[in-house]
C-alpha cells in the first residue's frame, strides 16, 4: 500500500538518509557553542516538527473528551505549533518555557 507523504515527512526522510550516510560528519559538525547551527540539530528539529500533526490530532481527541493533559516538547517551534492548536480550540492552558 502506498502512502502519500507530507512535505515535512519527505524532508524528514531526506534528513535521515543524509544522517545515516554521514554519521561521523554530523558528530564532528556539532558546535558546542551554537548547536542550533549544526546539521544534526536541524535534522533533530525536523523530527519534532514532523510529529506535530499527529500530536495535534491526539490533543483534539483529549480536548473533545474533556481530559486534562500535559505536553512536553524540546523545541520552541514545536510548542508554538501546538499552542496554535490550543488557541484554535479555544482551550485554556498554561505554557511554561525554560
Amino acid at each position: 500500500m502506498l502512502f502519500k507523504l507530507t512535505a515535512n515527512e519527505r524532508e524528514l526522510d531526506k534528513a535521515i538518509d543524509v544522517m545515516q550516510k554521514n554519521k561521523n560528519e554530523f558528530i564532528e559538525d556539532a558546535d558546542e557553542e551554537e548547536p542550533e547551527k549544526s546539521s544534526f540539530f536541524s535534522a533533530y528539529k525536523m523530527t519534532g516538527i514532523s510529529k506535530v500533526p499527529g500530536v495535534e490530532d491526539f490533543m483534539e481527541t483529549l480536548i473533545e473528551n474533556e481530559t486534562k493533559f500535559i505536553v512536553f516538547a524540546h523545541h520552541n517551534v514545536v510548542m508554538d505549533m501546538l499552542e496554535a492548536c490550543l488557541m484554535r480550540q479555544r482551550v485554556r492552558y498554561v505554557r511554561i518555557d525554560g
